[in-house]
């Protein structure tokens, strides 16, 4: 796959690449604003036509795009069953794909080649693609129950906060155990740069797929309990698969797995996107801030 190399000055150099991404944070943040095609469709084609001025995505990633869109319009409308699974594994293999990065055009970016955020923290390569955003904006724009009261935001919080502690703690005794990850305390700016491609390139557009496309709507087509049960446990196993694909270890796709199981259960507690976007965000934070991954390193 075409790689683009680059360290984390880069952006300072080509600002061309900043502002594609940046175009792209604030499509998701538009859903929150106002979810209008008039302000999000708009940034959204800024962002893509900036990625393809830096040529980070190819000519062919447009074709790729716009069969998403379809795919989600059509899901907009009420189908019959057999048309809507069908709509519903089309569009979930075209995602999974995009999030495996295995579509071409989609090129990966080497962020940081050997990064390391503190003395003790292993060394790793952080490499971002564009396609991933895709696999959650037009769930987010079209299809997605968002908060729209202040209220709501408040009722959300206070269930998600909590449960994030309990996960992150959770989480972490269980990477210990299977001896995933290491204690590593750090305070570095770069956490401003890695919350950015955090937010928009994992927790928000991923969020929206495994939680609010995926989950949802595979429970609507097979409602009964045990049904549902095995969806939570095909979507942490493609939550997982994706994890070993970036790390081929199977204790850091088992720690995936259960932390898919948790982002799952917040999801179905708060009925809101919002909710395992944010339970996600903060396991994150907590892992970056006083850990490193040295399976991740190997």
């Amino acid at each position: 796959m075409e790689q683009v190399h680059f360290s984390f000055n880069f952006f300072s150099n080509h600002p061309i690449f900043l502002i594609s991404y940046a175009l792209m944070l604030l499509t998701f943040i538009s859903f929150w604003i106002k979810r209008t095609v008039w302000l999000w469709a708009p940034l959204l084609v800024l962002s893509f036509a900036t990625a393809l001025n830096a040529r980070i995505v190819s000519p062919f990633t447009i074709f790729v795009v716009v069969i998403l869109l379809a795919c989600h319009l059509l899901l907009h409308y009420e189908l019959k069953w057999l048309a809507k699974f069908f709509l519903v594994i089309v569009t979930g293999v075209i995602s999974l794909l995009l999030n495996w990065h295995l579509i071409k055009g989609f090129s990966d970016v080497v962020l940081a080649r050997g990064a390391a955020h503190s003395i003790h923290s292993l060394p790793y390569d952080y490499i971002v693609n564009y396609g991933t955003p895709f696999i959650g904006v037009f769930i987010l724009a079209l299809n997605s129950k968002l908060i729209e009261k202040r209220s709501d935001w408040g009722k959300t919080a206070a269930m998600a906060i909590p449960y994030a502690i309990v996960s992150a703690v959770v989480l972490v005794l269980i990477g210990f155990g299977l001896k995933c990850i290491g204690y590593d305390f750090k305070f570095t700016p770069k956490i401003v740069i890695w919350a950015f491609f955090n937010l928009i390139l994992q927790v928000i557009p991923e969020e929206a797929f495994y939680r609010d496309y995926l989950q949802k709507n595979l429970r609507e087509l097979f409602p009964s309990f045990w049904a549902n049960v095995s969806i939570y446990l095909v979507i942490a196993f493609f939550f997982a698969l994706t994890h070993f694909m970036t790390v081929p270890k199977l204790s850091f796709a088992i720690l995936s797995f259960i932390a898919s199981l948790l982002y799952s259960g917040i999801y179905q507690l708060s009925g809101r996107p919002e909710g395992s976007m944010m339970c996600r965000f903060i396991v994150n934070i907590v892992h970056f801030w006083f850990f490193t991954y040295p399976i991740i390193a190997q």
